[in-house]
């Protein structure tokens, strides 16, 4: 990686010269983290060598005990099972019961969250829009109601 000072800045950092004492820089940006501005719009901010790091080491071990509870097709298919149900038994239904042109909470597999969403025209249709503008094809669906709303916010620490 190239250290070559643009401007008395560091071109993989930013810091100035001075920070670096001459020498390699410590922890260089490597790419950018993207955030929702909530307003529908992004914004960026660096991702540095350390950071980057930390996030493959913990998404390694998060695969390590994936495999360690679930070792085989069988073990990883009941643990969705018991998921599935549980969400059944937290008022979740299948899409195909779901509303039309009504703000839902959605779960599609290989999401790793719940969003909001809708659908434009009845079932049979099976195309959601999550975020008002993303094709979704979820499995489960749930009202937002004012008593679904209060439960999410309390599992995050809130009120």
């Amino acid at each position: 990686m190239s250290t070559e000072r643009i401007g008395g800045l560091c071109n993989l950092c930013g810091k100035t010269n001075l920070e670096h004492a001459g020498g390699q820089c410590p922890d260089p940006i490597v790419g950018h983290k993207t955030f929702a501005d909530g307003l529908h719009g992004y914004r960026h901010e660096p991702l540095r060598q350390s950071e980057a790091e930390a996030i493959i080491a913990a998404s390694d071990m998060a695969k390590e005990k994936r495999a360690s509870d679930m070792p085989t097709e069988e073990d990883a298919a009941a643990a969705m099972w018991s998921a599935y149900q549980r969400l059944k038994e937290l008022g979740w239904r299948e899409t195909c019961y779901g509303p039309t042109n009504e703000v839902v909470r959605l779960i599609e597999p290989g999401s790793s969250g719940i969003h909001e969403g809708s659908r434009w025209k009845p079932w049979p249709e099976k195309t959601w829009w999550i975020d008002g503008d993303w094709p979704s094809n979820p499995c489960l669906f749930k009202p937002k109601s004012a008593a679904s709303i209060a439960e999410a916010a309390q599992a995050k620490g809130g009120e």
